[in-house]
């Protein structure tokens, strides 16, 4: 621990964890964090008494804490670029923190959702993130979590993944809303624990109507909204504008078996199109939903795409 204090001023990224006594904590801010640019504080039982130690940080701009664990303490939080917030036992908790980060590139909120649509309060504006995860685990049997996406405000993401444990609703309007505001989004990924999410095909193709940028799409035990009909809306036929035409790489994970000659001739039709209008394929991720597996004949059709040069992986 003498080492670490004597460092303390040229110290560049801090890890708090695994319950440091508030005597080290306190040592460590009376010899200065002036060039700390990276703090993670992940102890549950962090001292009160250590919070109030940390001094000026001028140079921080990434934090991955427990938001109980910071409350108090005078973060800098319109210099941060990156954050990450776990173990948020209210949502709306996170959301008041994300009201003071103006200057966000990447946020990563772990908390759980709401049992009921609360009311509607004012926009959260966040110019320039352009990552956000929102993973969320219910608590207290919570169903809602699109509040996330009625109140923030994000025109400049690219990257979006919403991982959802439990059954959690979805609501099209909600979502609809915040894909317009954020008409730039590359890269989505949507994960539900458990296959418990209630999205349809139907509602998974109306996102990806108002995703004209996606380039990759990623679904992880969504068994409702992944079936033949939702593929052969990926169908790419001449003269006919394709969804999401830049798309290059799909995950479909934990999926119900799918009709094999429907899936060929989606992933064919792009692949063989020769337009300018759809991408050619550079990674394609198939897996069953677990304990199952793939057929004998749908392994064969897929290792027959892959033998075309075609990218598609078991």
């Amino acid at each position: 621990m003498d080492g670490a204090v004597r460092m303390a001023p040229r110290m560049r990224s801090l890890r708090l964890c695994d319950s440091p006594p508030s005597s080290f904590v306190r040592r460590l801010a009376d010899h200065g964090l002036a060039n700390l640019e990276e703090l993670t504080l992940l102890d549950q039982h962090l001292p009160n008494s250590a919070k109030s130690f940390f001094g000026p940080t001028p140079r921080l701009w990434k934090l991955d804490a427990c938001p109980h664990l910071i409350e108090g303490v005078g973060m800098p939080w319109l210099q941060l670029t990156d954050l990450t917030l776990r173990h948020c036992k209210e949502p709306l908790i996170s959301l008041e923190i994300l009201i003071h980060c103006k200057n966000l590139v990447a946020a990563s909120v772990l908390t759980c959702g709401w049992i009921y649509e609360p009311p509607l309060r004012g926009e959260i504006l966040l110019n320039h993130l352009r990552t956000l995860l929102l993973d969320l685990r219910p608590a207290n049997g919570e169903t809602c979590f699109t509040p996330f996406l009625t109140r923030l405000s994000v025109p400049a993401l690219e990257e979006l993944a919403l991982r959802l444990v439990d059954r959690y609703s979805w609501v099209e309007t909600h979502v609809t809303s915040f894909q317009l505001r954020s008409p730039n989004i590359t890269h989505l990924e949507v994960t539900s624990n458990h296959g418990l999410l209630e999205l349809t095909s139907d509602e998974v193709r109306i996102i990806l109507l108002r995703a004209p940028s996606l380039t990759c799409l990623v679904f992880h035990h969504c068994v409702r909204g992944i079936n033949d009909a939702l593929l052969r809306a990926l169908l790419y036929k001449d003269g006919v504008e394709p969804l999401v035409p830049r798309l290059h790489d799909l995950s479909l994970l934990g999926i119900h078996p799918l009709k094999i000659t429907v899936l060929e001739d989606m992933i064919v039709s792009r692949w063989n199109s020769g337009s300018p209008a759809v991408a050619r394929w550079k990674r394609i991720q198939l897996k069953p939903l677990y304990p199952f597996a793939f057929s004998k004949n749908f392994c064969m059709a897929m290792k027959a795409l892959a033998r075309q040069g075609i990218p598609v992986v078991l």
